[in-house]
């Protein structure tokens, strides 16, 4: 499915789907954020065929952008701090295929090892109590930024687009050359 496009979201959702997962920023595909549109048309196609939806926070933490009642949210990156980085699932409810609300499963690099799992899992938490925070600050420090380039953007002709959210930002130059500079 292209990102981002309405149209072909709608005509490849069939009855063979099972699930769509939809990085909310696309961070190796330029730092594109996705359309609040396309979110909530995904949304309600999954929940109409009960397919699930995924939203991918590896590179990003943007679920905020999109307030979306998701049965289930995959987040992994640095919640676990450090090499022990952590993959957490966090169930809105208790659900067969979602798991028990508030649960959250180990850091691959623990390799679910028993003695290693609880103190992964500890770091998750702190770092879930405090994001609240972080996101807040990182927001106001991303609009400062956003807003400089976008008075750059104005001011030099080779800026195509400005774009992004948070911290995670893009400049699209119309030369590579100049990226180079």
């Amino acid at each position: 499915m292209k990102f981002n496009d309405l149209e072909d979201l709608q005509r490849k959702f069939d009855t063979s789907v099972c699930a769509v997962c939809i990085e909310t920023i696309q961070g190796e595909g330029g730092i594109c954020p996705v359309n609040r549109e396309f979110l909530e048309l995904a949304s309600r196609l999954t929940k109409r065929s009960g397919a699930l939806l995924l939203i991918d926070e590896i590179q990003c933490v943007s679920a905020h952008r999109a307030p979306l009642r998701l049965p289930a949210l995959w987040r992994a990156a640095r919640c676990g701090h450090g090499r022990q980085t952590a993959g957490v699932r966090i169930a809105a409810r208790r659900h067969p295929d979602h798991g028990t609300r508030g649960e959250l499963h180990a850091s691959r690099y623990a390799r679910n090892n028993v003695r290693r799992r609880p103190a992964v899992l500890r770091r998750a938490i702190e770092f879930l109590r405090e994001e609240k925070k972080l996101l807040k600050h990182v927001r106001k420090l991303g609009e400062y930024f956003h807003a400089a380039l976008e008075v750059l953007d104005k001011k030099h002709k080779s800026i195509q687009d400005v774009r992004g959210a948070g911290l995670m930002l893009a400049v699209e130059l119309d030369s590579p050359e100049l990226a180079k500079l």
